[in-house]
């Protein structure tokens, strides 16, 4: 074998394993595109409100079994991510009313669970049984990064 092949056949191995080290990188890591707001999200959201998250709990027995049922689990494929939380509705644009109390269902498998005590603009997907979803990859955000969604929201919504 001459230089020049073994040269080029290692420099084709490194750019190879290269190659697949960003690709196992980029596989594992969650990337969603920006949060925005819509005619058209607004429609398919079940709720849209601000709230002022409670306490943070994981599912019980009966609302584990309801998530079970429609085929909710966290990304790792458990329910050991899946957290449920107790919000204080603050305002409300759509779903339920001001000064009531929700439960949010969310995966927290990336680490994005929702902090106690803080201010939420939920923008929930569904509801299953009595749970709002907030969406991982949603527009859920914490409220003091919410501007440009509340903007948009009072054009929506007002």
């Amino acid at each position: 074998m001459t230089a020049k092949f073994l040269s080029r056949w290692f420099a084709f191995a490194v750019f190879a394993a290269v190659a697949c080290l960003g690709i196992a990188k980029s596989a594992s890591a969650l990337s969603c595109a920006p949060p925005s707001m819509s005619q058209e999200i607004f429609d398919a959201s079940a709720a849209v409100f601000i709230g002022r998250v409670l306490q943070e709990r994981m599912p019980s027995s009966d609302e584990r079994k309801v998530l079970e049922d429609h085929g909710i689990r966290s990304f790792s494929g458990t329910m050991e991510e899946l957290r449920v939380y107790t919000v204080e509705v603050l305002e409300s644009w759509k779903g339920p009313g001001a000064s009531s109390e929700v439960w949010v269902y969310r995966d927290t498998y990336w680490g994005d669970a929702l902090t106690p005590e803080t201010e939420f603009l939920f923008v929930t997907g569904r509801k299953i049984g009595n749970l709002f979803e907030a969406e991982l990859c949603g527009n859920t955000l914490p409220l003091s990064h919410a501007g440009a969604l509340l903007e948009e929201l009072k054009k929506i919504a007002p």
